[in-house]
């Protein structure tokens, strides 16, 4: 029993010394002004995050913490590790008893903390790759990667909340080659929808990824998800991807969304003000970043974005007048290569809504302006 003993420490001290650490982390801090707003904004859904600092109104300004992350990768050995991160996304809580007062009303000040990331790794062979946990899903990893600019703006699936970037289940990836050049995922969870809390029904999440790297610098991507969120509605969504990236001269990337939902197996309709029934909705991004300098670089993008494509006589007062385009321009100022200093512009567009008498209805486009300081640590 002693010798036993000794052999099962004897291993644990082995697997604690080869075990490593690694402790990073990354802030999102601005100055901003709301140099326009329509009057209705505050009722707008799936808007740009450009919704103002102090309140939704025109000439409002102020500090803001949009993220603050802490990342902790504890690598057992080359097979097996595990990632557990901490974020706080700027955004106070009012109804789960976090940061609130003895009334379950938010603290002024107050922001929400949350577990973004805890999973298991393990790599039994180099072409194999399983996941399990709460994930990163596979949806929005090469656009971000080649966009690259997290810190002014979300990807365009993201932002439109088309898709999750996490869930709680299962991914695997294949890797077809040595060099990752051709890769196939599989994922399998509860829904992003329902990705905190313990599954109580049938309903869940499937998608699949494939990326290709058919040349240098390049990169395409194409992606399907079924998300069963219950007995009357699901969520179909398609996404491609393609990215260029030269380093240190440019990178060009675009993202092509179509989501298609299903409500009792019919497809509803919505107006700009409403979004919570099923509908089509579309849209693309196309943005870039040319370097100047090795310290300076110009970023821009431009996104389109239609919540309900669905244009039939019978419904075109309420799925005409809703789309949006989104430009944003900005300069990235490396001071080190983990500081960066970025003023940036965000202007988003809203289509002129027209009712069944002929009523036309428009919207003041939303300004904001920004000093966003990005720090990597």
């Amino acid at each position: 029993m002693i010798k036993l003993l000794t052999v099962i420490l004897a291993c644990m001290a082995v697997t604690f010394v080869q075990a490593e650490d690694k402790f990073f982390g990354q802030t999102f801090f601005d100055y901003g002004y709301n140099v326009g707003r329509d009057a209705g904004f505050s009722s707008f859904k799936k808007t740009a995050a450009i919704n103002g600092y102090g309140s939704q109104e025109a000439n409002a300004y102020g500090f803001a913490f949009r993220r603050i992350q802490f990342t902790w990768d504890h690598i057992i050995n080359e097979s097996l590790s595990s990632r557990f991160r901490l974020e706080t996304d700027g955004k106070a809580t009012s109804n789960d008893g976090i940061f609130t007062n003895s009334s379950n009303t938010v603290q002024p000040g107050n922001l929400t903390t949350y577990i973004k990331d805890a999973y298991i790794k393990y790599t039994p062979i180099n072409a194999l790759e399983i996941q399990v946990g709460l994930i990163t899903t596979l949806s929005y990893e090469n656009a971000e990667a080649n966009w690259g600019y997290r810190c002014i703006e979300k990807t365009f699936s993201d932002l439109r909340k088309l898709v999750g970037t996490r869930d709680l289940g299962m991914l695997v990836k294949y890797k077809f080659d040595d060099k990752a050049n051709y890769i196939a995922g599989l994922e399998y969870g509860n829904g992003f929808d329902n990705y905190i809390s313990a599954e109580s029904n049938v309903f869940k999440r499937f998608s699949a990824n494939f990326t290709a790297k058919p040349f240098d610098n390049f990169t395409t991507s194409i992606y399907y998800e079924q998300n069963w969120m219950d007995k009357n509605l699901d969520y179909k969504n398609i996404g491609y991807f393609a990215g260029y990236n030269l380093k240190g001269v440019f990178t060009l990337g675009a993202e092509f969304w179509y989501q298609m939902q299903a409500y009792g197996n019919t497809y509803k309709i919505d107006t700009i003000n409403n979004n919570t029934e099923a509908k089509n909705q579309m849209g693309f991004s196309i943005f870039g970043n040319v370097i100047i300098i090795p310290e300076l670089a110009l970023v821009v993008r431009f996104d389109n974005f239609d919540p309900n494509t669905i244009n039939t006589e019978t419904k075109i007062k309420q799925s005409t007048g809703d789309s949006r385009n989104y430009i944003m321009g900005g300069l990235d100022w490396k001071i080190t290569p983990n500081l960066s200093l970025i003023p940036n512009v965000q202007y988003e567009t809203y289509q002129t809504w027209k009712d069944a008498a002929g009523k036309e209805t428009t919207y003041k486009p939303s300004v904001n302006a920004r000093f966003t300081v990005f720090y990597r640590f």
